[in-house]
């Protein structure tokens, strides 16, 4: 008997059904294999949802975010962030923004746009360059007991695909843990004054 012989009979010879286990009222998580794949080659985007009030109106608080200098206060000292430049006076739909910033002391260019504007209620900007494979940060305003509910949400993720996500995943996780954390108290410090 060759190989191939022993390897048609092992793969070949196995009758394997999830027909019994399934009439016991066992369910798959992934009734199709399709859904399972999406899963594992998905798990690579990751999400930061925040929601913070302030005592301030939705036009003040608006105002305070479609002023591009006050990102330079929102974002952490040791980022050393600096905006080089803003392609249009005022942000609106199309915007285009380079920043500098340090991440673990490598200077790193990003560069975003801005979607998604619609004054008072939303904007959107996303990553064109930058360090990540995908970042799209979704900031929302809703008016909420005599102030304003300011929403961000963002979707990123991390570059190198399954390899960066186990390298670097949870690094970069702790680093944006920090960096908005850092921006609620600064938008509250500064909101509430």
């Amino acid at each position: 008997m060759g190989l191939r012989d022993l390897s048609d009979l092992l793969l070949y010879s196995q009758k394997v059904s999830a027909e019994k286990i399934c009439k016991n009222g066992f369910e798959f998580k992934y009734p199709k294999l399709e859904e399972a794949f999406k899963e594992v080659c998905e798990h690579s985007y990751h999400e930061i949802k925040i929601e913070q009030w302030v005592p301030q109106s939705i036009n003040k608080t608006f105002a305070f975010f479609k002023e591009a200098k006050n990102l330079e206060k929102l974002t952490p000292d040791f980022l050393k962030f600096k905006i080089l430049s803003q392609s249009t006076p005022e942000i609106q739909n199309g915007t285009k923004f380079t920043y500098r910033l340090s991440l673990h002391g490598i200077p790193v260019t990003w560069k975003s746009k801005i979607s998604d504007w619609k004054p008072v209620s939303k904007f959107s900007d996303i990553q064109i360059k930058g360090p990540y494979s995908h970042w799209y940060h979704t900031h929302k305003f809703e008016e909420k007991n005599g102030g304003t509910l300011i929403k961000d949400h963002v979707v990123y993720k991390v570059p190198f695909g399954l390899l960066g996500d186990l390298i670097v995943g949870k690094w970069i996780k702790k680093d944006l843990e920090t960096i908005f954390s850092y921006r609620t108290k600064t938008i509250d410090t500064l909101m509430n004054n």
